[in-house]
């Protein structure tokens, strides 16, 4: 399985926030199931900051916990792969959706072109293929050094940032859950 975040921002029309675009691949010879049924369980743009060099300064930046899989959360992703409550991906095939930034860009000023925007990614994805379950986290995509994270994952955008739009009928996450 590979998953993968475009270095590329998305906006919709008559919005201020961003999407990110996440491909998952499933390389493997059986079918999978990705759980995007809450909008904290998907990778997302956890904090983001202007900067005239290409990397972060000191920062500090609550990363969420996991998921933990225990059992009971074990059955209950099987039982959700059984009912097809959630989204499959047969093997060799790809999913896309596009993450909603959960809060819009603040317009900060006073950065010219050369400059960067960094974008640090949080969250997790949690998978089934209805016996066994797994999870893959931005901490994993990160390096850690005597229990700190030295190279969290991150985008390094160069300024400006030209958004592309969002295409017509693709699979959003909302930021926060529709009621």
């Amino acid at each position: 399985m590979v998953v993968e975040v475009e270095r590329r921002l998305y906006q919709a029309k008559d919005s201020d926030r961003f999407y990110l675009h996440v491909k998952i691949t499933n390389s493997s010879n059986v079918v999978i199931a990705v759980d995007l049924r809450d909008a904290h369980s998907s990778i997302f743009p956890n904090q983001w900051e202007l900067s005239s060099q290409p990397y972060r300064g000191p920062y500090s930046e609550h990363r969420s916990a996991n998921t933990h899989l225990d059992p009971d959360r074990e059955q209950e992703l099987a039982e959700a792969y059984a009912a097809d409550r959630l989204l499959k991906i047969e093997p060799h095939l790809a999913l896309d959706f596009y993450r909603e930034s959960p809060a819009a860009f603040d317009n900060a000023g006073g950065f010219p072109d050369g400059c960067y925007l960094i974008l640090s990614l949080g969250g997790e994805l949690v998978f089934t293929d209805g016996n066994l379950a797994w999870q893959v986290d931005t901490n994993r995509l990160s390096s850690v050094v005597d229990d700190a994270i030295v190279n969290p994952a991150e985008m390094v955008l160069p300024l400006p940032i030209m958004l592309s739009p969002l295409p017509d009928s693709v699979r959003v996450i909302p930021a926060t859950p529709t009621l």
